[in-house]
């Protein structure tokens, strides 16, 4: 297929503010905190000012080659990755939502761009933290993909559910929950799902921890 034209490729992505993670995405978190609402015209106007060229270092949890041997195998023995400046560029962007702690957003990039690098570019524009927590390629040059449904963020959190049993006004208030009303009570992270919101909880010397309270679906 070296005769199809692949380019440019078009990615929607989202963000999640607050969350750290060793790769730039969900798959090696490292915590997840509870981080400032941010103003959504700086976020759209930040968003449209990423068209352009841009020069970062590709994540050390990647593909790329160093002396034979790709960047992630080397990350994942817990040795030093040192990664060349690569550039991308970004033609064409859109805004598509923010619920907090989520932005959406699509991007038009050249060839070997990493989306996971232009949100840290983004989230270093907003003086934010947070991590990619969900990639869709909508377009290969002119093969386009099914990219009308709406995203449910709930698709790509990887984490344990927990049931809670008590009154859902405590999770409304933010007040402090029980282990008691807690179907599980072991030391971990677990969603808590509502029929209007999600909230995610941490459990931790036998004590429940909110670190995302109320996320709206």
């Amino acid at each position: 297929f070296n005769y199809i034209k692949k380019t440019p490729k078009t990615y929607r992505a989202v963000i999640w503010l607050g969350t750290t993670s060793e790769s730039l995405d969900i798959e090696n978190v490292i915590s997840i905190n509870d981080e400032k609402r941010l103003d959504v015209n700086h976020i759209k106007k930040e968003i449209k000012n990423l068209v352009g060229i841009h020069e970062y270092y590709p994540p050390k949890f990647s593909a790329k080659k160093i002396d034979g041997k790709r960047a992630y195998e080397i990350a994942r023995e817990g040795k030093d990755v040192k990664m060349k400046k690569s550039s991308m560029e970004i033609s064409d962007t859109k805004f598509i939502s923010y619920n907090h702690p989520f932005i959406t957003f699509e991007a038009t990039v050249s060839e070997g761009s990493y989306i996971r690098s232009l949100a840290q570019i983004l989230l270093e524009r907003l003086d934010a933290k947070g991590t990619l927590s969900y990639l869709n390629r909508l377009n290969e040059g002119m093969f386009f993909y099914d990219n009308e449904k709406d995203l449910n963020p709930l698709d790509f959190m990887d984490l344990e559910e927990n049931i809670y049993t008590g009154d859902k006004s405590f999770f409304e208030d933010g007040k402090k929950i029980s282990l008691e009303f807690l179907e599980k009570k072991e030391e971990n992270t677990y969603i808590v799902k509502f029929e209007e919101f999600f909230s995610i909880i941490q459990i931790i010397d036998n004590e429940v921890k909110y670190l995302l309270n109320k996320v709206k679906l």
